[in-house]
This record gives structure tokens, C-alpha cells and sequence, in this order.
């Protein structure tokens, strides 16, 4: 009995260090996210940025898709919002944003991404629109601009014949050493994204190996795991992601020999 004992709590101990170690694993996929807007908690007056201009941007719920995002004013000439500070840091730093344009004049404009660095705004990234696009991500290299504190603004100008709406969302700065770029390997798809209540994850290739399913927040907290073996060499796996908050999350998928990531935004 001592030695079915013994043996059950050294068990026990080898699943605890595994389980820690295999969530710091996952933990540094992620170094840091310094800041994150998806504007779900009202106002520009209750979340990190500040008008630059007279001109009233406004947080919608009526065009693109996710929302809530920012709806720039493009009957004016020229618009913005500022960040208010970032906290400096010498990691190497991403900005990520994602943009939606609709517009049914064939009008152009221009999003000009710049950073404040030491007494200057600093012109980093230019989204320069025609048409209309769905919902995508840029993502830019500042690791050069944010040792010290620092901040970000976003400046719509040059409309010409414009009539149309153009949105931002998802704001994100954060430290990615590994990239965390989705990888274009077509043996996971993930359908419906963006979701809303259910995942499906198409797998491919992954028949009889153990793998398991993480799902993390942009900070790197795991909000959903699980393990289970496919059957099929094309395998369905549905997640109910009810309980998750709208905003952006990264999928894993792990086996012996594969390490697939996707983003996924839940609307």
C-alpha cells in the first residue's frame, strides 16, 4: 500500500512540473504585450487615446466587422487619435492594427501610422486606400523607436472624393521574439474566423497523433487547452468559444512533429 502511495504521489508530481513546464513553454511564445485597444469599454475618454484634432472620430458599431472599432470622419481633410504613453522597452516590438475600408466613389485616402520619439513624430507605416477592403492586419517593426516611452498616433488625410468609412481596431504593441506570424502551412484552416460562438478546426495530417489545442489571449494567458487524437487523416474538431471576450487570440496546435499557429478574433 506505502508503494502504490509512493508511486501514485510521484505520479502526481511528474503531471504538475510537466504541466507547469509545458505552460511556460507556451508563455513564451508571448514576451510581452505592452498595449491593447479593441475599444469594447466605451469612449475614447475611458480607453488610452486622446483626439489630436476638433474633428469627432467616434467608436461604431455599425461598420466592419469585428466591432467595436474607430470610425474616422473622412468628410474632413485630415483626422487622428494619439495614443496616450507607452511604456518603453528595449525587446524587439511590434505594432499590429487592423483596417477596414468601404467605399463606393473609387475616392483614395491615406492612414499614416507615426511615432513620437524623442521630439518628432517619426512616419513609420502608410495604408494608402482605394475601394474597398476587408478587415486586415498590418503588422510594423518599431523596435528601432521604443526604448524609451513613447507614443503612437494615427493620421487619416489626402481624401479625394471619398464617401465611404474607414475603420481601425485591434491595437496592439507587444514584444513577439518568435514572430508569432501564422505560419502558412494548410494543415490546420480555422472557419468561422471571425467567430462568434464555435470554432472549426480543419486538420489535416495529424490521424492518430496525440495533439493538443491552446488557445491564449494577446498577453499569453491560456483561456482554453485540450488534448485529443484525430481519427481521420482530415479531421473536424469543434470549440464552443462562448465564453470568451470579444478581441484578438492566437491558436496552437501541437504534436510530435508540428507547431501551427492561427489568430482568431471572436466577435
Amino acid at each position: 500500500m506505502k508503494k502504490f502511495i509512493l508511486c501514485l504521489t510521484n505520479l502526481l508530481v511528474f503531471a504538475f512540473f510537466t504541466m507547469a513546464q509545458f505552460h511556460n513553454e507556451t508563455k513564451s511564445l508571448f514576451s510581452d504585450t505592452l498595449f491593447y485597444e479593441n475599444w469594447s469599454s466605451g469612449g475614447f475618454t475611458y480607453n488610452q487615446w486622446q483626439l489630436t484634432d476638433s474633428v469627432a472620430l467616434t467608436i461604431t458599431n455599425n461598420y466592419g466587422n469585428p466591432v467595436p472599432s474607430v470610425n474616422f470622419n473622412l468628410f474632413y481633410l485630415e483626422s487622428s487619435i494619439m495614443s496616450k504613453e507607452i511604456q518603453g522597452t528595449n525587446n524587439y516590438t511590434e505594432l499590429r492594427y487592423d483596417v477596414y475600408l468601404s467605399d463606393s466613389s473609387n475616392g483614395q485616402m491615406q492612414l499614416a501610422t507615426e511615432l513620437w520619439k524623442d521630439t518628432a513624430w517619426v512616419f513609420i507605416d502608410s495604408f494608402d486606400g482605394e475601394g474597398s477592403l476587408p478587415w486586415t492586419t498590418r503588422i510594423v517593426n518599431i523596435s528601432d523607436y521604443c526604448q524609451n516611452n513613447f507614443r503612437i498616433r494615427f493620421r487619416e488625410y489626402g481624401v479625394v472624393n471619398f464617401s465611404g468609412h474607414l475603420n481601425i481596431d485591434n491595437i496592439i504593441v507587444g514584444s513577439y521574439p518568435l514572430g508569432i506570424t501564422e505560419n502558412q502551412n494548410t494543415d490546420l484552416i480555422i472557419k468561422p474566423n471571425p467567430a462568434s460562438s464555435n470554432l472549426d478546426l480543419i486538420l489535416k495530417n495529424f490521424e492518430n497523433l496525440n495533439t493538443r489545442i491552446i488557445i491564449l489571449d494577446v498577453t499569453g494567458k491560456v483561456v482554453y487547452e485540450e488534448e485529443f487524437i484525430p481519427v481521420t487523416n482530415d479531421y473536424i474538431k469543434n470549440i464552443n468559444v462562448d465564453n470568451l471576450s470579444k478581441g484578438i487570440y492566437f491558436c496552437e496546435i501541437r504534436s510530435n512533429d508540428k507547431d501551427l499557429i492561427r489568430k482568431v478574433i471572436i466577435e
